[in-house]
């Protein structure tokens, strides 16, 4: 209802692509399709750019982003999502904003900042484990 209203609400076109898609004024729009339209009205919606990510990435403005692009973008926009830190590290680590970040550095970074990710807990016991501040 509220994408009838204002079609350029970003995070309303992220919150459609989370619930699976659907139609907008008569067009029918995947999960993906709706991450896409999300970030050509807001490139600065990190929600939405990790949403891409998820779905194997995309094309945004005309430029094509690989999943894990979409991921650093995240980034980029805002450090300090947990999600995107711990996804960056399943994926084997990543550089940012011209720094290196090995996967164990992805899973403190993501525990740095949400010390509740059971998961990324996990997983840093099983690389050996190591301090988090």
């Amino acid at each position: 209802r509220a994408l009838e209203i204002d079609p350029q609400y970003s995070y309303a076109w992220t919150h459609l692509g989370n619930a699976g898609g659907g139609e907008v004024q008569g067009q029918q729009y995947t999960k993906k399709q709706c991450y896409v339209r999300a970030l050509e009205i807001d490139p600065r919606n990190s929600n939405a750019w990790i949403n891409l990510g998820t779905q194997g990435g995309g094309e945004v403005q005309g430029q094509q982003y690989t999943h894990k692009q979409c991921y650093v973008r995240a980034l980029e926009i805002d450090p300090r999502n947990s999600n995107a830190w711990h996804i960056l590290g399943t994926l084997g680590g990543v550089e940012v904003q011209g720094q290196q970040y090995t996967k164990k550095q992805c899973y403190v970074r993501a525990l740095e900042i949400d010390p509740r990710n059971s998961n990324a807990w996990h997983i840093l016991g099983t690389l050996g484990g190591v301090e988090v501040q």
